[in-house]
């Protein structure tokens, strides 16, 4: 029996949406269709079926899905009772009336309440039609698809070798794509670079699919509504502009000048980055060159500078400041950013919109935060002797691989390389080793510090080469001071090497580790008070979750469509998440036994996890005694529990 992996796949797809009217009508929440369900009682506070799906659907629309399902509905109102818990005791405590943190929770406040001011200022004029959401997404149908993929296998082969390879190989020309020089890839013979002939075999597949109008709705939604609130944002921001009076001298900036100096490499390296800002004309910088009706508005030459230099301070390269479009849109958007916080703090909103959610959330976030402060994370204690011990209990990841150190010389011909072979060979005879650096550094086609590199064991990124894993065990089968043969590097480079130094395998230092390892044992600490605390809360304002009264507002063929999107796109992890919601949301069903079926399928290919393959398939024979993939689960698990190679059964 043979099976192809995409046609397992895809027919299990097909299987599952055939089903989906059964689950249709559980689609919708409580307080869509008129019950607004209490989910969770704690003294004189409810938390209800509205207040859950009001929190899921301010999450970014890939985050949804997950908090849709039972499972995930579950997991959010845990995270509302101790958030409610937590705020609720810090308000008896009276945290909230203290002046540093009611300061704090304005200074938090700042960018909540610029958001909430431009939502008013553009909710007005925004007028979104619903219908257009359906029209864009016809429109667009491939908005969010993932596109086609094709696996490649790539085979190098030296033009001496290129007779070894088999012959069918070239038979069948429809099996072989070539990627061109120029990125383009055709469907032709092998192409030809320097001494290398460069084969690529297609061998796997995957059409594009189109993801249905249901499960792109809010990201649509969230799309339209983004560009509509762009062209309105900048007519408000034109508006403004003619409000405060804000005039731009453009003869002035014309006389600001570019300063280029250089920031020190990463880690204290000997490289820098050159980057630039710009400068005031000396004696200028208190000269006006954007004017307002407001003083707070109005900007110096030299508040320009600090605004580029800012720019240059998050690394900003030379180059980009030599486009008078790039130095024009950099203070603009300063110029927007100024108004609108300078609007926004006119408006008052931080005083007259407290009821608005953002604010509210600020302010009960910023109360919780100080309340774990005080009664959390200010109780921690982390002594030396209880890092060392962690340090000694936790060896995992403490182990330095075998380094070494060795020089190596580069070179674009062979004879060159074997001339320099024989110069280098003849200095060891001679035991002037001291020469061989200088040698190296003044000949070499990279001898930059005498061509000193270091490599550790089981890396096959060679240091100037890249990925070389033939370089590489060279490197470590080489004993030290001993001068290697010439020999082509994975770029077609001629080089040769001897290794300078070898440093034995070592565990790293606990002072190396010592204050990674006080955050982690900190973040434990953290953790288990959290706990605790949470669990004194429920308990002291007796809080109870009615989790009967949780119903899925996703259904199964949505979930297989979101894990065939997750699998599409490499996010195997996910995949296996949305099949597990399938399987525990409709346990019983057809849905639940396809889930398993793919589940078990995605452990042994996709994983390669053979014991959750196994307890999947046994899962499946054990609780369906009948089912159309019971035959295929039986050879599979039979495959698995017999050892053999697996992969080969799902080839064509």
């Amino acid at each position: 029996m043979i099976f192809n992996r995409q046609t397992i796949f895809f027919s299990l797809l097909i299987l599952c949406f055939t089903f989906s009217n059964f689950l249709s009508a559980r689609a919708l929440p409580h307080w869509a269709t008129g019950q607004d369900t209490v989910l969770v009682e704690m003294n004189d506070f409810q938390i209800t079926s509205r207040d859950l799906f009001e929190r899921i659907n301010s999450l970014p629309p890939q985050s949804r899905p997950h908090f849709r399902t039972i499972e995930g509905q579950k997991r959010m109102l845990e995270i509302m009772i101790n958030e409610n818990t937590f705020y609720q005791r810090a308000l008896e405590l009276g945290i909230d009336q203290n002046r540093f943190v009611q300061n704090t929770i304005f200074n938090n406040s700042k960018t909540s309440a610029v958001e909430v001011y431009i939502d008013e200022a553009l909710r007005e004029e925004l007028n979104f039609n619903p219908a257009s959401i359906e029209i864009y997404f016809h429109e667009n149908i491939d908005f969010s698809s993932p596109v086609p993929r094709a696996m490649l296998q790539y085979i190098p082969a030296d033009r001496e070798l290129i007779e070894e390879i088999d012959n069918s190989f070239l038979e069948n020309p429809s099996d072989m794509l070539v990627i061109e020089r120029d990125g383009n890839i055709r469907n032709s013979e092998p192409f030809t670079s320097e001494a290398r002939i460069h084969f690529f075999r297609k061998n796997d597949f995957e059409r594009a699919i189109t993801r249905p109008f249901s499960e792109l709705r809010d990201e649509i939604e969230d799309d339209i509504i983004r560009q509509k609130e762009q062209e309105l944002y900048q007519t408000h921001i034109n508006n403004l502009t003619e409000r405060y009076g804000i005039v731009q001298d453009y003869e002035l900036l014309k006389k600001l000048g570019v300063r280029a100096f250089r920031l020190p490499g990463l880690h204290g390296g000997t490289e820098h980055l050159n980057v630039a800002s710009i400068m005031a004309p000396e004696g200028m910088a208190d000269t006006i060159a954007i004017q307002s009706f407001h003083p707070e508005l109005r900007l110096t030459l030299g508040d320009i500078e600090d605004v580029f230099l800012n720019a240059a301070s998050r690394d900003m390269l030379l180059n980009e400041f030599d486009t008078p479009e790039w130095r024009e849109t950099l203070l603009n958007e300063e110029i927007n950013r100024r108004l609108i916080d300078f609007a926004t703090e006119e408006a008052n909103i931080f005083e007259t919109r407290q009821y608005r959610p953002e604010l509210r959330q600020v302010r009960h976030d910023t109360i919780v935060n100080f309340f774990k402060d005080i009664e959390i994370n200010n109780n921690i204690v982390i002594t030396r002797e209880e890092l060392f011990e962690y340090y000694q209990n936790n060896p995992e990841g403490l182990t330095i691989p075998e380094e070494r150190l060795f020089r190596q010389f580069v070179a674009v011909e062979q004879r060159t390389a074997r001339r320099h072979h024989r110069e280098i060979s003849r200095m060891f005879r001679r035991n002037q080793h001291d020469l061989v650096p200088d040698y190296i550094t003044r000949e070499s086609l990279m001898g930059h510090n005498g061509g000193l590199l270091d490599i550790k064991y089981g890396d096959i990124v060679v240091p100037t080469v890249g990925p070389d894993e033939y370089y590489s065990n060279k490197i470590f089968e080489s004993e030290k001071g001993q001068l290697s043969q010439v020999f082509k590097n994975i770029n077609d480079y001629y080089v040769f090497f001897f290794v300078t130094e070898i440093i034995p395998e070592h565990k790293r230092p606990f002072s190396d580790v010592e204050n990674r390892f006080r955050g982690i044992v900190y973040r434990q600490k953290a953790e288990e008070l959290t706990n605790q605390k949470q669990d004194e809360l429920k308990e002291f304002y007796n809080v109870v979750l009615h989790e009967d009264r949780i119903i899925g507002v996703i259904t199964a063929s949505e979930l297989f469509l979101y894990a065939e999107i997750a699998r599409r796109m490499g996010r195997i992890e996910d995949t296996m998440l949305f099949l597990d919601y399938i399987i525990n949301d409709f346990e019983g069903t057809e849905y639940a036994y396809d889930a398993l079926f793919m589940k078990g399928f995605m452990a042994s290919i996709e994983l390669n996890n053979e014991d959750l393959a196994i307890q999947t398939f046994q899962n499946i024979i054990e609780k369906y005694q009948e089912g159309d993939l019971n035959e295929a689960a039986i050879f599979i698990l039979e495959t698995l529990q017999n050892n053999l190679p697996l992969d080969s059964v799902f080839e064509e």
